[in-house]
């Protein structure tokens, strides 16, 4: 088919886009479909009858072999002459049908004895208090931050280029000697002689029960090769009166080593926090 050329009067107003008055159209011809696929020689047994789309037989000897023009599946794009089942092609079934849905992430609830969400802290004045440093490490209690209910603490520790730190699980977040916390331990000596034992990760004591005595976690961490930084919280606030804090760290060589400040610093702070708005709001 050749091209051919339509002829007609000018319609519109000549604007800057036409000041022609006769307008010519070229009709091309239709271009042939895409996708081109030639039959297998294997793909139908000679002699089998013709049906979706394919021949009743395949050509013999000196015939040309013709191309089928067949549509791919929609979605995936297979070609229906690949004989391929994916699953997904008969009827509509998705390859997912069937699967579980997920269960539902049961709903937050804050309980008094967490870490606090809905406010801000007052911040305890103090030096930094060193707890203990060698020739390999230094560690200290670099901030404290004070709520109503709670306290919270931050831990930075130091590392000498070279030091080996051993085995132990990072910091989360925390790659390299920055990270291993396995043999470190932090702990509070309050001013009626309770202790308290820290605890990493977790959201502390299960359940909704108010804890037996005063509880003291890690919740946050992080680091480098030559520094790490971890966050922990004390409930509930400490009485007045002298307080310690207790670590040690054998991978280091560092044994137990403690530093104290007063208590009222902590609860002074603890009035001038900030609540936003309940805890147990929605």
């Amino acid at each position: 088919m050749t091209p051919s050329i339509a002829r007609s009067e000018c319609t519109c107003r000549h604007t800057f886009l036409c000041n022609a008055p006769i307008r010519v159209t070229l009709v091309l011809p239709r271009p042939p479909p895409l996708r081109p696929a030639l039959l297998p020689p294997a793909a139908v047994p000679p002699g089998a009858p013709a049906s979706g789309g394919l021949p009743a037989a395949l050509p013999g000897p000196g015939r040309r072999r013709r191309p089928q023009w067949v549509q791919a599946h929609p979605g995936c794009g297979c070609h229906p002459l690949a004989r391929r089942n994916h699953g997904g092609h008969d009827g509509g079934v998705s390859f997912f049908d069937g699967v579980p849905s997920a269960e539902p992430v049961p709903p937050w609830s804050h309980r008094p004895w967490d870490p606090p969400e809905a406010g801000f802290p007052g911040v305890v004045p103090f030096g930094t208090l060193v707890l203990a440093r060698t020739e390999r490490a230094a560690v200290a209690i670099t901030g404290l931050s004070a709520y109503s209910a709670g306290f919270e603490i931050y831990v930075t520790a130091r590392f000498r280029p070279g030091t080996d730190t051993g085995p132990g699980d990072p910091v989360p977040g925390g790659p390299g000697p920055g990270g291993p916390l396995r043999s470190f331990r932090l702990g509070l000596q309050l001013a009626d002689g309770t202790k308290v034992i820290g605890q990493r990760g977790g959201r502390g004591p299960d359940g909704h029960a108010e804890p037996d005595g005063p509880i003291l976690r890690m919740f946050l961490g992080g680091g480098s090769p030559r520094s790490s930084l971890s966050r922990w919280w004390a409930w509930p606030l400490p009485p007045a009166g002298p307080l310690e804090f207790v670590c040690e760290w054998p991978t280091l060589g560092i044994p137990e080593s403690r530093a104290g400040l007063d208590a009222q610093l902590i609860l002074d702070a603890a009035a001038q926090s900030i609540q936003l708005w309940p805890e147990d709001e929605g």
